[in-house]
């Protein structure tokens, strides 16, 4: 009943596997670059901004961008490589004073500011691209001269008097997790505020 498993194929089996599995190897062979080089990367920059018309008044505002850069090799452009958009992307941050090492603002999650939202949101999906998507996380009006962590969930800011801090910025999605330490400096005046230089 089994014996034709044990006899050689027919002729034309045969060529039509010869012509068939290149096809199928190269098929299977395109999508390896896509795996291995295809996977969303999280690139991020920390500014300073003035605003005149900032969403909590004058001031100056430190920020944190944040974006998936699209594949920049030629070649792999080429066989069709691109970036995945990341989703689900949330941030919370931390702050903690660096001298007495006490936590001023603990695992706060940040509305995301993202050019191809109308508003900003606490969870946002990031394609593949240039333009960041941003959170504040501390700002300095400029006509008093207060500092304040940012917490868009709780109407009391709390201020932070003159000195030096580090933000600790928790960036997670469904397929990774970045954690960052980042160094700033609360002055007297807005233009005081900064981020330590690298």
């Amino acid at each position: 009943m089994w014996n034709w498993l044990f006899t050689s194929p027919p002729s034309m089996w045969i060529w039509i596997s010869i012509i068939v599995s290149p096809i199928a190897l190269g098929v299977a062979l395109m999508t390896l670059p896509q795996m291995v080089w295809g996977k969303p990367h999280i690139k991020v920059m920390f500014e300073s901004r003035d605003s005149k018309n900032g969403r909590r008044g004058p001031g100056r505002y430190l920020e944190c961008k944040f974006f998936n850069p699209p594949v920049n090799n030629r070649l792999l452009r080429i066989l069709g490589v691109y970036h995945r958009h990341i989703d689900g992307l949330h941030v919370s941050f931390s702050i903690k004073n660096t001298k007495t090492n006490v936590m001023i603002v603990a695992d706060v999650r940040a509305d995301i500011d993202a050019e191809w939202n109308i508003e900003p949101r606490p969870s946002v999906s990031l394609p593949a691209s240039r333009i960041p998507a941003m959170i504040s996380l501390v700002m300095t009006r400029s006509d008093s001269g207060i500092s304040t962590a940012i917490d868009d969930y709780d109407a009391q800011n709390i201020k932070l008097p003159v000195g030096e801090y580090c933000a600790l910025i928790s960036i997670e999605s469904s397929e990774e997790k970045t954690e960052l330490h980042k160094k700033f400096f609360v002055g007297t005046k807005s233009e005081d505020l900064c981020w330590e230089s690298m």
